[in-house]
């Protein structure tokens, strides 16, 4: 129940002012869902997030932090995420 609720917050942030105008902003409110969902353990959601990250002009995230930071150590034994670090 707590999984959800986070998660349906982490997505009602990406609708709300200023993120519903501000690509900038809403990059940042994405990557706070990626994050929620590695937290919750849905790994396949999150790893598709940080992919359409990468393809955004965004300095929210980046491969080189992909790679280093330890909070992305839930996804580094899945295919799909190795294949973003490439």
């Amino acid at each position: 129940a707590e999984a959800e609720q986070a998660l349906a917050e982490a997505r009602r942030a990406l609708e709300l002012y200023p993120a519903n105008i501000d690509t900038w902003i809403r990059s940042n409110r994405q990557l706070d869902l990626a994050h929620v969902l590695i937290l919750t353990g849905r790994h396949e959601e999150a790893v598709s997030e940080l992919a359409e990250l990468l393809t955004q002009y965004t300095d929210a995230i980046s491969v080189g932090l992909l790679r280093i930071s330890p909070r992305y150590d839930a996804l580094r034994d899945r295919a799909d995420f190795a294949r973003l670090l490439d």
